[in-house]
This record gives C-alpha cells, structure tokens and sequence, in this order.
C-alpha cells in the first residue's frame, strides 16, 4: 500500500480560489459516512427539535474519492 506521503494535500495551494455561485454554510452536530469501492459519501446534518420529537435533518452530502479522503483526513489530523 502506498505511503501517506504519496498523497496530494486536501487542497492545492497555488490554484487560485473563487466561491461557487451556490456555495453555502452549514453548520452540523450530526455526519455519516459511506463507504463504497469506488468513493466515499459524507453526509452531514442538524439534529433538531421539530413538532416537539427530535429528528436529523440531513443538509449536504460530499462525496469524493478514497485518495481525497485520505488525503483529507491527513490534512485534518495536521490540524
């Protein structure tokens, strides 16, 4: 298996960023993860009082490639 240092960063640092005309915030209390071969799925949500019953409510979905995960997942444990 190949070494964390084969890895990319979660970002590149010398491409010029610019916010998608879409982009939100979220903010989540509550995340799940999937996991397939082929990619991985983050989901994340807000638990949340609704008619008096708390529920989660699911926001936004990321789904990426298991190299980026790692790579994001190095990135966030250097954090």
């Amino acid at each position: 298996m190949a070494d964390a240092t084969d890895f990319e960063p979660a970002s590149t640092p010398n491409l010029p960023r610019v916010r998608d005309p879409q982009f939100r915030e979220v903010y989540a209390n509550v995340s799940l993860t999937g996991i397939s071969p082929f990619d991985i799925t983050l989901t994340f949500g807000k638990a949340t009082d609704m008619a008096g019953q708390t529920v989660q409510v699911d926001q936004v979905a990321v789904t990426m490639s298991p190299q980026h995960f790692k790579a994001l997942c190095l990135s966030l444990n250097e954090t």
